[in-house]
């Protein structure tokens, strides 16, 4: 209900431009939606991981495995590693370039990635899991284009098959945010910088989700 009442805000504002140039005579009155606190999302842990993974090869949904992995080790989001393409990757995949629209404008917003990440990388520019010829860096069932596509009926079946229903996509990107909080040292207040520069957050407020303070933590 948030994100809608959210765009319902953009709207009601164009509304209210229309009724003072005249193009409307009145403005409708638009209700919110109740909104209902933020649902926990609990991380995923490494045997959890584990079960993903197990559950890709036993699926025949292997071509899940690096991009589970290399979400553990980005915290992209879904649409960014989906859209990900080879002529992306720079320096010999140290770096990855997110093509980022805003105001009209294409912005390329570079990326470092750690080793894990770029071993991943350069795993699938030399070995794809699929012989069929893709600009996509992940290469996937989509019959169109090679790539990842949206993956939802391949990943429900892995999900189903770990026993994870209950824990989505997005999950993944909590949970390496929430682990780079863990593995940072020093104040919270650093931390939550590691983790804003980490998932490229612009809000502070918004990477305080990611932040799972510990019982030492709450002493301090």
């Amino acid at each position: 209900n948030k994100a809608i009442n959210r765009r319902f805000n953009s709207f009601n504002a164009l509304l209210k431009i229309a009724v003072e140039e005249d193009w409307i005579e009145f403005k409708p009155l638009l209700k919110k939606l109740p909104e209902l606190p933020d649902k926990k999302r609990k991380p995923y842990t490494t045997k959890e991981i584990e079960r993903l993974i197990l559950a890709c090869k036993s699926t025949k949904n292997t071509h899940l495995i690096d991009p589970i992995l290399f979400y553990m080790n980005t915290a992209f989001r879904k649409q960014e590693l989906v859209g990900l393409k080879k002529e992306d990757v720079k320096n010999d995949g140290a770096v990855v370039v997110l093509k980022i629209v805003k105001d009209k404008e294409i912005i390329n917003d570079a990326v470092i990635l750690n080793d894990i990440a770029q071993e991943i990388v350069r795993r699938n520019l030399t070995d794809p899991w699929s012989n069929v010829e893709t600009e996509y860096l992940f290469a996937g069932k989509s019959r169109i284009d090679g790539s990842l596509g949206d993956f939802k009926r391949a990943w429900t079946t892995v999900r189903k098959t770990a026993n994870l229903l209950h824990k989505d996509i997005h999950t993944i990107r909590h949970t390496a945010s929430t682990n780079v909080g863990k593995r940072t040292e020093g104040s919270k207040d650093w931390r939550a910088k590691s983790i804003k520069s980490f998932t490229r957050h612009k809000s502070d407020r918004a990477i305080q989700r990611y932040l799972h303070l510990t019982e030492d933590d709450k002493k301090e």
